[in-house]
């Protein structure tokens, strides 16, 4: 009776746990590429994704302290790789506003088809992240940094940019302009 008990408690937590695994996809990594991991390896990524998520939601509670006036961003040209993450694609123009001391998430649509990807940007402190890892923490952020510029002010264009986080963007071009902030009135 009892190991009779034991086996249901187990296959309960068994299935539990299963249901609450992280997907490969959401991770950025392809299926294919995901089962040639050992399942220790494959155990490890899922929990430094849970501890990034963790991160990731500590710092939605906490707003910075930047100075910095929004950005209009545009990132083009270049590959993009989307689910199931086994190939590249062009991908369309993607222009948006980004405000100091916040995260936002992107659509990115596939050119020719229908795939779309999202792809998370975040403004903290004077540094514009792009393509956070989904379990690398020291890049929770991002996997690519731009510095604040003072010629952000006019527009400067990065080009070749690639980044290595969920969405892995191939040789692209990443436009920023800082915004006039609308309340300059002088007292």
């Amino acid at each position: 009776m009892l190991k009779k008990s034991f086996f249901i408690l187990l296959t309960f937590v068994v299935i539990f746990l299963s249901g609450c695994a992280v997907a490969p996809e959401r991770l950025g990594i392809s299926e294919a590429t995901w089962n040639k991991y050992p399942p220790a390896k494959q155990k490890e990524l899922r929990n430094l994704y849970y501890q990034a998520e963790k991160i990731r939601e500590e710092q939605k509670k906490s707003p910075g302290t930047s100075l910095q006036k929004p950005l209009f961003v545009t990132i083009h040209d270049g590959k993009i790789l989307m689910p199931p993450f086994a190939a590249w694609y062009s991908y369309q123009t993607k222009s948006f506003v980004i405000n100091k001391e916040t995260c936002l998430d992107n659509e990115i649509s596939q050119i020719k088809g229908e795939e779309k990807i999202n792809l998370r940007t975040c403004y903290k402190k004077g540094i514009l992240y792009l393509d956070p890892s989904q379990f690398e923490q020291e890049k929770i952020l991002g996997t690519v940094q731009f510095l604040y510029n003072p010629l952000w002010e006019q527009g400067m264009s990065y080009k070749n940019i690639n980044t290595t986080g969920y969405v892995k963007l191939k040789n692209a071009t990443v436009t920023i302009q800082e915004l006039p902030t609308q309340n300059n009135k002088t007292k």
